[in-house]
């Protein structure tokens, strides 16, 4: 899995600026526009919602704006409307509210942490595009120092564990 929105040079001067506030809590909402409904969606996609489709990106965010999730509670609808609530380790709180695509939905993907010196915000759909290629060197480096990224395949699988754990919920 690859969780390029941290890659954007956005999301990393966001990231900076959370830890300047010293944040409390946040939210992250990803409504899929009816812009995705035009392009094929893969099986998995529409079978698994938008927990499965874009769940990973936003808990990722959440956990490096609020630290590490450890426990996540699921209400909703897989194949509508699902929301998360996030307790995060040292007692951070934070929701999410995912929507899968349909007609007339407009777009919405934002994260907003709330801090004890002010507020941070960062809106995803305005994010320049050059993600990839960031994501490309810090994989090169890593292969070529020998050095782990702390994105690596143990996240990964931290990330699906917590979507399982809300899959089941949801169930």
């Amino acid at each position: 899995m690859a969780l390029i929105l941290r890659f954007a040079p956005e999301v990393q001067a966001f990231l900076e600026e959370v830890q300047r506030i010293r944040p409390i809590g946040g939210s992250a909402t990803w409504i899929s526009g009816a812009h995705n409904l035009a392009t094929p969606r893969s099986p998995w996609r529409v079978a698994g919602g938008p927990l499965l489709d874009v769940g990973p990106h936003v808990l990722d965010l959440l956990e490096a704006a609020l630290g590490p999730i450890e426990r996540i509670r699921a209400h909703g609808r897989p194949s509508g409307w699902t929301g998360l609530l996030l307790d995060h380790a040292g007692g951070a709180v934070s929701e999410a509210s995912l929507c899968v695509p349909l007609p007339h939905n407009r777009p919405e993907r934002l994260v907003r942490i709330v801090g004890e010196l002010g507020t941070a915000e960062i809106d995803l759909m305005q994010l320049a595009g050059d993600a990839f290629d960031h994501l490309v060197s810090a994989f090169a480096h890593a292969v070529r120092t020998n050095t782990p990224h702390p994105l690596d395949a143990a996240h990964g699988l931290h990330l699906q564990e917590l979507i399982e754990a809300a899959r089941q919920q949801l169930s």
